[in-house]
């Protein structure tokens, strides 16, 4: 018999001497050698711990590819909840393996394939989910009771502006009146001078101040310089004026305010100057979120081809432009990457150029037509593994929906007693919930592909397009859905004095264009010459630096 052994350990075990990723696959090979068998393969998880709740591993996808390629007989797994720590996912896994003939043995507990033995295995699982619940259950609540008695929990990292004091029952805060003063000094510039976080930020690296992540890096300058999203999480913090919040969020979203814990932690920032901060925060998101000046035909749809980060929009008073942040911000948000990428890639002349190109493959619906169905089989091949689990499920359902309906004949028969029918009863419906939702995850995941429908409705439209192409370039947003339905993207570079634009698009469509970085009167391939707007552009590039009157998009 061929073995592979499985090892997994979860964030709150993987220091736990006896359920080390070695010390499991110790057992393992002890196991498979007390029963002759050949092992052919450890597969173990990330060390940094894996959730035994996730069904998209990528060691417990090998092992399933290596069954599907009937490479192996037995998988070997020190016991259950290291294969699964969810009901669902373990009855899935089980059931997957199964159909590859590949049997699961588990080296401390004995399950016999017969009824007694499978219904052992169950509620080991359900125990086993149970039990992760209580863990997750227990954490809060003791965090909640100290809270609730005044001290103060903390998730590695002290608020800035303060100290922590260790006592025997929990943490207090007292104030740290060095970074006091740059808290009091940052309301101040906010709610005084009426400064915006670009503003502070770029005012605090100038003076040398370290940020708070100083304290935790002090080996890259990049790292621990001042950014947006430190100023804005400080001006909003109501634990500055005195009241520290315990369990304002969820893995879900934002907890209730009745949900919350306050506690009275020192002051830095009187009530009144965190209010009118408040005002200004809100002032200033309405402010930001009005009607752009300017219509990005690819914003969020282009890529700095030396650092692949995501480019933002610059819009001046003249012209508009794509550029890479990380250069230019690096000195001012928390940038790991470098880059030195510095141009700036005409929103005026990208846009059109691009479009044409965009233009000239759907107006030819027979290369559509063929870059659909190519699309359509490569989604068909990522999405089988996926349908083959979510029919699987469906099976599972069905079974265990069948089990209940039969359950409550017997209990209306009044044959047993109620007592065990209840047990029975909660047991299956906590089986089908957790099928259920291990459903919904899957069609989640599936739904981020086109559907049918939607392709469908593209080949129909690709049929007619010809003749809403002219509409489309006098309307922004038919172009604007036509490139979301492509899911065009856009790699912008720098090659030889050239500006280099990689246009890639589903369904098979790629092209890369090309324009010179001086870009005076320089044609792209077919495209039309630059117009005199366009050669103004290049004239105001450096004063567009200089020009305080933008926007990032």
């Amino acid at each position: 018999m061929r073995a592979v052994l499985y090892a997994r350990v979860s964030g709150d075990d993987r220091h736990n001497a006896t359920s080390s990723l070695e010390a499991q696959l110790d057992q393992c090979r002890e196991y498979a050698q007390a029963h002759n068998w050949e092992v052919i393969g450890e597969l173990v998880e990330d060390s940094r711990g894996a959730s035994g709740a996730d069904l998209d591993l990528p060691q417990l996808n090998e092992a399933l590819r290596l069954a599907s390629e009937k490479r192996f007989d037995m998988l070997v797994v020190r016991e259950l909840d290291r294969l699964a720590r969810n009901l669902a996912k373990q009855l899935v896994i089980e059931k997957e393996f199964e159909r590859f003939g590949v049997n699961i043995d588990y080296v401390i507990e004995d399950y016999q394939n017969t009824p007694e033995g499978k219904l052992s295995k169950h509620v080991r699982a359900v125990i086993a989910e149970y039990e992760r619940e209580k863990i997750r259950e227990r954490m809060v609540r003791g965090r909640r009771n100290k809270a609730k008695k005044g001290f103060v929990v903390l998730h590695g990292n002290t608020l800035y502006g303060y100290k922590a004091i260790e006592g025997e029952m929990g943490n207090q805060l007292v104030v740290d009146e060095p970074t006091a003063r740059i808290v009091r000094m940052i309301f101040d510039w906010y709610v005084i001078e009426k400064w915006g976080t670009p503003t502070i930020t770029k005012k605090l690296n100038q003076l040398g101040i370290p940020a708070p992540s100083a304290a935790k890096n002090t080996k890259t300058p990049k790292a621990v310089a001042w950014n947006h999203a430190q100023i804005r999480r400080i001006l909003k913090n109501e634990a500055y004026a005195g009241n520290w919040r315990y369990g304002k969020r969820n893995r879900s979203g934002k907890n209730p305010t009745e949900y919350q814990i306050v506690v009275k932690v020192p002051a830095i920032i009187d009530t009144e100057t965190f209010q009118q901060a408040q005002i200004q925060r809100k002032r200033n998101t309405n402010r930001s979120g009005s009607k752009p000046k300017h219509n990005y035909l690819f914003g969020r749809r282009c890529i700095c081809g030396e650092c692949n980060s995501p480019m933002t929009s610059l819009t001046g008073s003249k012209y508009s432009y794509y550029r890479c942040p990380v250069h230019y911000l690096q000195g001012t948000h928390y940038m790991t990457k470098k880059c030195t990428t510095t141009t700036h890639f005409s929103v005026n002349y990208w846009d059109e150029t691009l479009w044409q190109e965009i233009r000239s493959f759907l107006a030819n619906p027979e290369k559509l037509s063929r870059g659909i169905a190519l699309y359509q089989q490569e989604q068909e091949k990522t999405n089988a593994p996926i349908q083959d689990r979510i029919r699987l499920l469906d099976e599972l359902l069905q079974q265990n929906r069948q089990k209940l309906s039969r359950l409550v004949d017997l209990y209306l028969s009044g044959e047993f007693e109620k007592s065990i029918l209840i047990d029975r009863k909660q047991s299956l419906e906590n089986t089908i919930k957790a099928l259920e939702d291990e459903s919904k995850d899957l069609k989640l995941k599936m739904s981020q592909s086109l559907t049918k429908e939607q392709l469908t409705e593209l080949q129909a439209f690709s049929e007619h397009i010809a003749e809403g192409l002219c509409e489309a370039d006098e309307d922004f947003k038919t172009r604007r859905k036509l490139i979301e339905y492509l899911r065009a993207k856009v790699h912008f570079s720098v090659e030889d004095g050239q500006q280099v634009a990689l246009l890639f698009c589903e369904f098979g469509f790629s092209t890369e264009l090309t324009r010179s970085n001086q870009a005076s009167s320089h044609q792209l391939g077919s495209a039309r010459p630059t117009n005199s707007r366009e050669e103004g552009e290049d004239n105001y590039m450096l004063d567009c630096e200089r020009n305080t009157d933008y926007r990032h998009s």
